[in-house]
């Protein structure tokens, strides 16, 4: 259903915290052909449950994991 070539790994779940997990919504959305407008597959639908998690879970790994204390030359590179 989906474009020649494009694969998706998990589109019953989202990627947060560095795990794929299920949607707190247990919705899924349709992935639209801008060219078509015809359906061409579904990812997991995230509320605002799934939102406070991701924006938690990137704001610990901004304050609390390595980048903060990566030299700022390191830090570029990866920029």
């Amino acid at each position: 259903m989906l474009p020649n070539g494009v694969t998706i790994a998990h589109p019953d779940r989202l990627y947060i915290n560095g795990a794929w997990i299920p949607a707190q919504s247990g919705r899924m959305i349709d992935l639209i052909c801008p060219n078509t407008e015809t359906v061409v597959g579904q990812v997991a639908e995230a509320d605002e449950r799934d939102m406070d998690a991701a924006a938690d879970a990137a704001h610990a790994a901004f304050y609390d994991g390595p980048w903060p204390r990566l030299p700022v030359a390191e830090r570029m590179a990866c920029l």
